[in-house]
């Protein structure tokens, strides 16, 4: 028995060998570590990984700044051909930065780029491999290879950065949005037009981008659990209640936590506000010394739907940023109420304003939808149902593999 065991190992292995041998070679350059699956970007990495390693020998690149522990080294070799990490100290990119400002190329795109991982891509990538660049920041390395080549650009950070330099707190990133946004125009349609195919998760982006080369939808999704998971609402919530739920140290979220607190919050002593989400900056601690007793920063929180769900309403006041907020989707996907702007709204195709979610752009707009929800003088069942309705149909990670397979067998048609 245990050498016929030994045989069929042995066999098994050997059928395996062939079916790798009959995938075509695929590297897949990161700018981060794909795990643990924490963060839209990550949650994009993470999926794209597991869809792609079963049609192609997938091979990654990554730059970073992190050290992997046992946990990422393990989902690396469970679901990858093979993988290099390139690991630069913070000093190494602040110092392409600053070669950058000299240079004609976004500051982020020199940021992420060494000629170590430069050399390791022309001595690797052979001429009939398939190259995945992810984010602006990798498209240096590939855009003049004859190879096959997408960009996974997720996000125009041209159109990001040209509407949030009118908006953005922070005189840094004003400053950095206006230098980048010009560099960023030219850079990104150029990358449009050399890559056989740029992938966006905004439909509005990618319309926008169309005129110039083959642009692709290719939006990110919910975990199907989510659909179908049961959460219990308080029926007596004392006071009116919303949760904000994101990243901290990520700029348009800590620009979207500033604007609602600064504005809403003074107009109505009774709003209560939950900042859920890991790494807080100090501006964002901050907002409970100066409204005390009305703010809560929770930092990280290990099962974050339940929170949302008890709320009032899910707030996503975005004044700057772009792409698909996943907090917006994951909302809507537990059947939350949504409360956003415009710019929240606007990416996610199918969202009608009343039926799957509010639009809101004034603090007087905000503070009236939270009353109303809170004493029940609007409908919030029926959006509920049709936030969930609209997230099975459109926006689930089994449709983003769906997406990610017929753009492999069609070479990204």
């Amino acid at each position: 028995m245990h050498i016929c065991r030994q045989q069929k190992l042995l066999f098994n292995n050997y059928l395996l060998k062939i079916n790798m041998q009959e995938k075509r070679d695929c590297y897949f350059l990161l700018t981060r570590l794909p795990y643990p699956p924490i963060g839209g970007d990550r949650l994009r990495y993470y999926n794209s990984i597991l869809v792609l390693q079963k049609f192609v020998r997938l091979r990654l690149i990554i730059i970073t700044d992190e050290k992997p522990g046992p946990e990422v080294i393990q989902f690396l070799q469970e679901n990858t051909y093979s993988y290099k990490i390139f690991i630069y100290p913070k000093y190494r990119f602040r110092l392409n930065a600053l070669q950058a400002i000299v240079s004609h190329y976004p500051i982020q795109v020199k940021y992420y780029y060494f000629k170590e991982v430069e050399k390791y891509c022309r001595e690797n990538i052979q001429n009939n491999d398939l190259i995945i660049s992810n984010l602006v920041r990798t498209a240096l390395y590939a855009v003049n290879f004859p190879n096959t080549k997408w960009l996974d650009l997720i996000d125009s950070l041209y159109l990001n950065y040209s509407r949030s330099k009118l908006k953005v707190s922070s005189l840094f990133w004003k400053m950095m949005y206006t230098v980048e946004a010009k560099r960023l125009k030219t850079f990104e349609r150029f990358c449009v037009e050399k890559f056989d195919a740029t992938l966006f998760t905004n439909f509005n982006e990618q319309k926008f981008y169309a005129p110039f080369g083959k642009a692709t939808w290719l939006p990110n999704g919910v975990n199907e659990a989510l659909l179908h998971t049961t959460y219990i609402s308080e029926q007596n919530k004392k006071l009116p209640t919303v949760v904000f739920l994101g990243k901290m140290d990520y700029q348009p979220n800590i620009d979207a936590a500033l604007w609602f607190a600064e504005k809403v919050l003074p107009l109505s002593q009774d709003i209560q506000l939950i900042i859920a989400g890991s790494s807080p900056v100090k501006k964002i601690f901050d907002l409970e010394l100066r409204f005390p007793g009305r703010v809560t920063i929770t930092g990280f929180v290990e099962d974050p739907y339940k929170l949302m769900y008890a709320a009032d309403a899910v707030i996503a006041p975005m004044q700057t940023g772009g792409g698909i907020q996943n907090k917006i989707l994951e909302a809507m996907a537990i059947g939350c109420v949504v409360l956003t702007t415009q710019l929240g709204a606007q990416p996610i195709v199918g969202a009608e304003n009343g039926k799957h979610l509010m639009i809101c752009e004034t603090p007087v707009e905000f503070v009236n939808a939270i009353h109303a929800l809170h004493n029940n003088t609007l409908d919030a069942n029926a959006m509920r149902i049709a936030a969930k309705k609209l997230m099975q149909e459109k926006y689930t990670w089994e449709l983003f593999a769906q997406k990610w397979k017929q753009l492999i067998e069609g070479e990204g048609e």
